[in-house]
């Protein structure tokens, strides 16, 4: 049957009306060019670019624009946009603060470098410019969006839900707006909400990667694999880049339950008394750490593991909480297997982290990992030999090292999805993804090529204990294997400086390593080398006595390590003052050590001389 004839002409319509506005475009061209300053013309063609994606283009003619017209802020806006479609994200700052500098009510400017200033980590500042967009036009969408996902990196969920909830009512097209506040229901233990205003954004964008993702989080927390499992797929689909980033461990979490080899129990039966001595220690814990014990009750499943892995189940040993806090900064957590001078494993966890008390989640996933990582104990040592015994590369040596505790790490993430997210969807609490590491890689070769700086791990301390302890001796054993040690010359003082170094450098690393017997070793050698280089009583010496003395309170001698403690408070006091904050340092040492001690009334003692301004009888004070 033929089509009518006017039907015939449908594409003619077409390429006619398309032929009209490109004539109008070009008349629009011309009369700007002709009639209106030069300026708003270059303008014009700028967002003419923007449409087309030229961008580069559109920052060239932005740039003759605002050097026609400086005062224009309009062409810093276009400028912006077209600066953070390229990625110059310092330039989109630059010209925001120009068009701010033109009009300080400008809300374009400060809701774009908020925005800007938030890609960049700039939280502080990014937080007061969408404040102040928001002051002066509350009905901005963009703001709200943006202070939600601020509020949310402090921790301020509820403030971000609220911020998220005015953001839709200002635009329900937004479709990363629903799936971001679903999200926050996931964190806020609301996951059935969740799937609700992930699915509305997925009908507004049916290709979102971040719906996707974001769904496919909540179908997790409710238990359902294979819809977490579909929706992965779909992420890799949509967007691989994205996929290779978000999906790691959640990933591994939707296709089965992640058992690292750390997740195999030893064979020793526990008896009576060893889960006695395991709730003892779980108990201990939490008085210590009283914001863990806001998220267990006694027999729930946490509070069960817990005890058990005290009582020895995984590491076919008992491990002891140590309340002794680790003195390095860089380190939240540590953990110590048996070795030749006690039969017991200890771990102790930080309370507070770089001046921040940690959150009762954050101390109950250092616990978990480890409690597994202390499983690692033999093959630590048994890499140990190997490296000693000339078998292992450096590369290799680090390898081992590292690979244990990121099999750690996966049985960490294996029991935030098998027993923490469960525990915490029956008791409403909130379960954080970033505090589990189940957004870390899921494969090792992922997971070790996060680290990139020379100086951070695992090379500061696998490489260095390497160069520092292993080469050392492989070469004395080639050289000197089979000759008598002959009576050494007279240390010089080159020699001697080499000697305390290295002595310090192997301290500091078998201590973060949680190998106190060799720590204890070098802390002493530091210890006599200072002495004799400096003398009993100098400053540095009191310094060395202080880290010897924490590792004796690591290993329970703590009678040595008191001793340490009160000569490192009077060498202070000898030479400081009594009021001196060096002597300060040393009360707070003593009264965490008697505290540990159980020996509560000396350590009340020593705090209320922290409190005192008169210690003028402190040096005869043995406390």
């Amino acid at each position: 049957m033929l089509k009518p004839w006017y039907k015939k002409l449908k594409y003619l319509w077409y390429v006619c009306a398309a032929a009209c506005i490109a004539v109008a475009v070009f008349a629009v061209g011309c009369f700007l060019h002709l009639w209106a300053p030069p300026a708003r013309f270059y303008l014009f063609t700028a967002y003419v670019r923007q449409v087309r994606g030229d961008y580069q283009g559109a920052i060239k003619d932005c740039s003759e624009a605002i050097r026609l017209n400086p005062k224009d802020k309009r062409a810093y806006h276009c400028r912006a946009y077209a600066l953070t479609e390229t990625g110059d994200m310092t330039g989109v700052i630059k010209d925001c603060d120009q068009a701010i500098r033109i009009d300080p009510r400008d809300v374009y400017a400060y809701g774009t470098r908020g925005y800007t200033r938030e890609s960049l980590h700039q939280y502080e500042q990014a937080m007061s410019d969408v404040q102040k967009a928001i002051e002066l036009d509350p009905k901005m969408a963009g703001a709200y969006t943006v202070r939600a996902k601020l509020r949310n990196r402090i921790g301020d969920k509820k403030g971000a839900m609220a911020d998220l909830d005015q953001a839709i009512r200002l635009d329900p097209k937004y479709g990363w707006n629903y799936a971001f506040r679903g999200k926050l229901k996931v964190d806020l233990g609301d996951a059935k909400g969740a799937v609700d205003d992930i699915e509305h954004a997925l009908k507004l964008d049916p290709e979102s990667a971040w719906a996707f993702a974001s769904r496919a989080r909540a179908r997790l927390y409710l238990g359902n694999r294979a819809g977490a499992l579909q929706d992965f797929n779909q992420i890799k689909r949509i967007d691989p880049k994205f996929a290779s980033w978000y999906m790691g461990r959640h990933y591994m979490l939707a296709l089965a339950d992640v058992h690292a080899p750390c997740d195999k129990i030893s064979s020793k039966a526990l008896s009576q008394a060893d889960l006695v001595y395991g709730e003892k220690q779980t108990t201990r814990m939490l008085k210590d750490r009283p914001r863990m014990a806001n998220y267990v009750s006694k027999g729930d499943p946490v509070w069960t593991w817990t005890v058990r892995q005290f009582a020895g189940e995984g590491l076919g040993a008992r491990i002891l909480w140590n309340a002794v806090a680790p003195i390095d900064e860089h380190v939240r957590a540590y953990n110590s297997g048996p070795n030749d001078r006690r039969s017991f494993g200890l771990i102790a966890i930080r309370e507070v982290d770089a001046g921040k008390p940690l959150s009762g989640e954050d101390q109950w996933s250092c616990a978990v990992f480890e409690l597994y990582n202390i499983r690692n104990t033999k093959q630590f040592d048994e890499t140990d030999k190997q490296a000693f015994a000339g078998k292992l590369t450096k590369e290799e040596f680090m390898r081992k090292f590292s690979t244990l505790e990121f099999n750690a790490g996966l049985s960490e993430t294996s029991f935030y999805h098998t027993t923490w997210l469960p525990h915490a969807r029956k008791n409403n609490l909130t379960a954080t993804d970033s505090c589990w590491g189940v957004e870390d890689p899921a494969t090792y070769d992922e997971w070790i090529a996060c680290f990139k700086d020379p100086s951070g791990y695992p090379y500061c301390w696998y490489g260095t204990f390497y160069d520092q302890e292993v080469v050392p001796r492989l070469k004395e054993n080639l050289s000197s294997r089979h000759q008598q040690q002959q009576h050494s010359p007279p240390v010089d003082r080159a020699k001697q400086s080499a000697d305390l170094t290295r002595a310090d450098v192997l301290a500091a690393f078998y201590y973060r390593h949680n190998d106190n017997l060799n720590a204890e070793k070098y802390y002493s050698q530091a210890l006599a080398i200072r002495e004799k280089a400096l003398g009993p009583d100098n400053l540095d010496v009191a310094v060395n006595l202080n880290n010897l003395a924490f590792v004796y309170s690591q290993e329970q001698q703590y009678s040595n390590a008191l001793s340490l403690l009160k000569r490192a408070k009077s060498i202070r006091i000898k030479a400081l003052g009594p009021n001196s904050a060096e002597v300060d340092d040393s009360l707070k040492r003593m009264a965490a050590l008697y505290c540990a001690m159980g020996r509560k009334r000396e350590a009340a003692q020593l705090q209320t001389l922290l409190g005192s301004s008169d210690r003028d009888k402190l040096p005869q004070q043995q406390n």
